[in-house]
């Protein structure tokens, strides 16, 4: 399971994401407290509050792992925009410097110094 697998992103979640995942959490706890404190002596009632807590309990599984999932494709596709963002800036870097290259050699000015020694 990925839950336990290195570091989790969930920092990067804002109150109203937190608030939206919460509601699966809350709907099994409070399924559960019902099943605890309205015990039924009807077998259909307790069955029917067990398969509603267990089902919960497997879509918080599954709202954890799709919650992973998003974060970890959202770094990535940052990671990737911000490659991309440093492959244009040493692209520019490299017609800067290319065109400075070419308009000093255009204008570049050789000069020679001729000098003669011991009458040659």
């Amino acid at each position: 399971m990925r839950c336990s697998k290195g570091r989790n992103n969930y920092g990067e979640l804002s109150h109203k994401e937190w608030l939206k995942f919460s509601m699966i959490p809350l709907l099994t706890v409070a399924s559960m407290l019902l099943m605890f404190f309205c015990k039924s002596a009807e077998a259909k009632v307790q069955t029917a509050y067990l398969f509603l807590s267990v089902g919960l309990i497997f879509i918080n599984i599954l709202v954890i792992e799709l919650m992973q999932g998003i974060l970890e494709k959202e770094e990535l596709l940052q990671e990737s925009a911000l490659a991309g963002q440093k492959k244009e800036s040493q692209l520019a870097h490299y017609r800067d410097m290319q065109a400075v290259y070419e308009r000093q050699g255009r204008n570049a000015v050789i000069h020679v110094k001729l000098v003669q020694e011991g009458g040659s």
